[in-house]
């Protein structure tokens, strides 16, 4: 099965093509000639489909391979995995700032050698 039969299954358990164009954002002459066609979409209209389904898998999309659709838990364990990073990241700042304003309290001309001000 090509991408554009990928997006056909999806525009059929949208409805419609035109539902599934309204939702994606897209041209619905241009869709439905591609699949009428079945030829390939431009990397933009590709695009704005993975946009309107944050959950579909690309690789089921592209590739063909796996389920058409994320599973919850992976989706979820990378939401966690990010909010980790961005408060590792929050902590490391703090971390620098407080030896810089050590830094500057116990060898201030050290610290200005090092761009701290």
């Amino acid at each position: 099965m090509s991408v554009i039969e990928r997006i056909k299954v999806l525009a059929e358990k949208e409805g419609s093509v035109r539902k599934f164009a309204e939702k994606c954002g897209v041209n619905e002459r241009t869709l439905s000639n591609a699949i009428q066609r079945g030829s390939e979409l431009k990397e933009n209209t590709i695009q704005s489909i993975v946009n309107a389904y944050p959950n579909l898998n690309l690789y089921w999309l592209l590739l063909g391979e796996g389920d058409m659709w994320n599973d919850t838990l992976t989706r979820q364990l990378m939401e966690e995995r990010a909010q980790y990073v961005t408060r590792l990241n929050e902590l490391l700042e703090q971390r620098v700032k407080e030896l810089e304003r050590e830094l500057k309290k116990t060898d201030p001309a050290r610290a200005r050698d090092l761009g701290i001000e």
